[in-house]
This record gives C-alpha cells, sequence and structure tokens, in this order.
C-alpha cells in the first residue's frame, strides 16, 4: 500500500489529499501512510505558510534514494519489456494498460472493494454479522 504514496509522479510538493485522490484511496487513508513512511523517515510533512491546516509532503534524502531507486528498476524493465517485444508492440502494450488503468470498470472494483473493507471494519468493531440482503 506504500507504493501509493510513491505512484509517478511522487509526492514530493503535494497535499496529502491530492496524494489521496491520485492512489485512489480516502485522505484518512492516505495519512496513515504517511505517517508510517515519516517514521520511517522516507518524507516529512510540513504546514503551508498562510493557509490553515495545509500541509505538503516532502522527500527526506533517505525518500529521493529510494524513489530514485524505484524508478531505475521500473525503467529497467520497461528496456526488458520494449526489447522482447520490440518498441511498437510495447507502446501499444503501455497504451492498453494505461486504458485498464484508467477504466471506469477499474474505479467500480476499487470503490466497491473500499466500500466492502469499510462494512467489515464496521462489522468488526461493532461485533455484529452484517445484513447482507440472504
Amino acid at each position: 500500500m506504500k507504493t501509493a504514496v510513491l505512484q509517478f509522479p511522487g509526492p514530493d510538493g503535494v497535499r496529502p489529499g491530492t496524494l489521496a485522490e491520485r492512489a485512489g484511496i480516502s485522505t484518512q487513508a492516505m495519512n496513515q501512510l504517511l505517517r508510517s513512511l515519516e517514521r520511517l523517515g522516507y518524507i516529512v510533512r510540513s504546514d503551508v505558510p498562510n493557509q490553515g491546516r495545509a500541509r505538503l509532503v516532502r522527500f527526506t534524502q533517505r525518500g529521493k534514494a529510494a524513489y530514485s531507486k524505484i524508478h531505475g528498476i521500473l525503467r529497467d524493465i520497461e528496456h526488458g519489456w520494449s526489447t522482447e517485444l520490440g518498441p511498437e508492440r510495447f507502446a501499444q502494450l503501455k497504451e492498453l494498460l494505461l486504458r485498464v488503468w484508467e477504466s471506469p470498470l477499474i474505479i467500480g472494483i476499487s470503490t466497491s472493494c473500499e466500500k466492502r473493507r469499510q462494512v467489515q471494519k464496521s462489522v468488526h468493531h461493532r461485533n455484529i454479522s452484517p445484513n447482507l440482503g440472504d
């Protein structure tokens, strides 16, 4: 899940709400991830001057090194597939994968999974059985 924060173009200089939107998760969930990454020394969050409670995420040196390493690995993987498939077919593959990623079907799956997690969490905390309309 931490990879949600590190998706291109990365979190540096971005507000948590924007990162949450990019990743398709709640702001609350994103802030939990950010706290974890902050404890591990990858990011820091700082207040935005003259903007109330607004905060920005910034990479630490450790975070910049990790982000650079991740993207180096991704470049190597893309190069390997481009060599295997040929540049034209690899470009088609990337285009199709992007189309799937941006599809309303994926958004619908993501939304229904989030709703299911919320129900499960609610049921777990209340120690009751959900009414699933049986």
